[in-house]
């Protein structure tokens, strides 16, 4: 009767935690779904594609995009990158956190910021691409510079 006993509140911890932690993947399931990751995903695919292509010449760049598309396709499908999205929410967050995030972003200012995170997301790329494009020769010349000291 007592090995029984013993046995069974061995158990309970065991179901304690996997309870507790089904509850941290429902709350970071539930963040992931009204963040709309899998839309920010999609666009990012869709925006990055385009600007990425731009520093390809002219007469590649469709088969950078079809090619690039297609890896996105099989690479970072939502279905392959929710997991792994759930799971760096989970290790950042708290389940308090991750409620409170979900919150804000059911709110309207934080449905706003869902709203107009692509077109930030795009703003910012073309930013960064045209920095870029201004300092050309000056990446060109250290990328020489320290290429030619790991030869």
């Amino acid at each position: 009767m007592l090995k029984k006993f013993l046995f069974l509140l061995l158990l309970c911890p065991a179901g304690l935690l996997a309870n507790a932690q089904q509850r941290s993947t429902e709350i970071a399931e539930r963040l992931v779904t009204v963040m709309q990751l899998d839309k920010i995903i999609e666009n990012i695919r869709t925006t990055m594609i385009p600007v990425l292509s731009k520093s390809i010449p002219e007469d590649k760049q469709e088969g950078f995009k079809q090619a690039a598309t297609e890896f996105f396709e099989i690479a970072m499908n939502w279905k392959a990158v929710k997991p792994e999205f759930i799971k760096v929410y989970q290790e950042t967050f708290t389940d308090d956190e991750l409620a409170q995030l979900a919150t804000f972003y059911e709110s309207p200012i934080g449905k706003k910021m869902l709203e107009k995170s692509p077109e930030l997301m795009k703003k910012g790329m073309e930013i960064g691409h045209q920095l870029v494009l201004r300092h050309q020769d000056e990446l060109q010349t250290l990328m020489q510079k320290y290429l030619k000291n790991e030869e």
